[in-house]
């Protein structure tokens, strides 16, 4: 092996990631059929891809290999947090579809982020939520039932969080409080999310109030760290 194998095959898959031949999300070969395609050692494809992650072409997760990078979007956390807004704003695609929704029991912040007594009832709806058709964030919204009894019906036709608040006239609402943490997926996140159990992910979890100060829902977002860049 040449000592210099490993730059041939670092710029040659730099340069299919830089012309769009190898598009974000695309999955690189495993170190073995790189070694096999380019006639070159194991070490040396590995050292190539270690290169590709040094100057941000790729992303590697034990277990799932190496992927070209997504473009990331700065996704900015302020005291009126709209997704599509947001997502519109800096001239990217936004969709948001309904996953499920259900009454759980309350515990922890929800409780605490909505005034309730651990226990009580709470109205839950899971958002999947989409930039430029491809996953990255994993909601889920909680709201009171004796307060907004009905807002999942219009969660699961298609509204907007902002449009199914509105239906109870609360026309405007601010964030009061946001928190930001990381950790590992849920079985439920990383096949939502298309991603692997070992890829950690950004998680916020906010409050937010009505106009009069009322705390009206807590919500969690889960989202893909490689897509998302949180701002605030």
């Amino acid at each position: 092996m040449a000592p210099q194998d490993w730059k041939k095959v670092e710029a040659l898959l730099r340069k299919q990631i830089e012309a769009q031949q190898l598009k974000p999300g695309t999955a690189l070969p495993s170190l073995n059929a790189l070694a096999r395609t380019h006639g070159v050692s194991r070490h040396a494809a590995r050292r190539a891809i270690e290169r590709l992650r040094e100057t941000g072409h790729v992303q590697s997760w034990h277990g799932r290999g190496s992927y070209v990078c997504e473009p990331q979007v700065v996704y900015q956390i302020s005291s009126r947090t709209r997704f599509c807004v947001n997502i519109q704003r800096i001239g990217r695609g936004g969709g948001t579809c309904c996953l499920s929704t259900g009454q759980v029991r309350a515990t922890g912040f929800v409780a605490k982020g909505l005034g309730l007594r651990s226990g009580d009832p709470v109205l839950r709806a899971t958002l999947l939520r989409e930039i430029d058709g491809r996953p990255a964030m994993f909601a889920r919204h909680y709201y009171a039932p004796a307060k907004f009894a009905g807002i999942l019906d219009i969660l699961e036709a298609g509204g907007s969080v902002t449009e199914a608040l509105a239906a109870f006239k609360v026309t405007d609402f601010r964030r009061d409080e946001t928190t930001i943490a990381t950790r590992l997926p849920r079985p439920t996140e990383s096949m939502a999310l298309e991603i692997g159990r070992a890829q950690p992910v950004l998680v916020t979890r906010g409050v937010n109030i009505d106009k009069y100060g009322a705390r009206i829902e807590v919500s969690e977002a889960v989202c893909r760290g490689d897509v998302v860049t949180l701002a605030v």
